[in-house]
């Protein structure tokens, strides 16, 4: 676990993010109005965060989206239409073919598992 009082200005801003993608994953991610809120540059606020987590911001917030997606085509009845909405894609194309290459797996496939 990390230490709060150990944590840097930086580290608190990119956590704050985090939890804000997961908290809004049907939204969609605009880096400008990220780093606009936290009074720091698209640059610094991409190099910060891929340093605190190892991908960068969309790749972050892809990563949530397809897990969210697995698991609630996993634990619930919902039409894979109203997941791909409720995890912030637009396309259902897009969004099969982003679940394959993620899970080497449809999004039917999975749900007829």
């Amino acid at each position: 676990m990390i230490d709060p009082y150990e944590m840097t200005t930086s580290d608190k801003i990119t956590d704050r993010i985090a939890s804000y993608i997961t908290e809004n994953l049907d939204k969609p991610l605009d880096v400008k109005i990220l780093s606009d809120e936290y009074q720091v540059s698209r640059f610094t606020l991409q190099r910060k965060f891929k340093k605190r987590f190892h991908q960068t911001i969309h790749q972050y917030a892809l990563e949530k989206r397809l897990l969210k997606a697995h698991s609630l085509l996993s634990e619930t009845n919902k039409p894979v239409k109203e997941i791909t909405a409720e995890v912030g894609f637009k396309s259902l194309s897009s969004f099969t073919r982003k679940f394959h290459k993620r899970f080497h797996i449809t999004p039917a496939e999975l749900r007829n598992h």
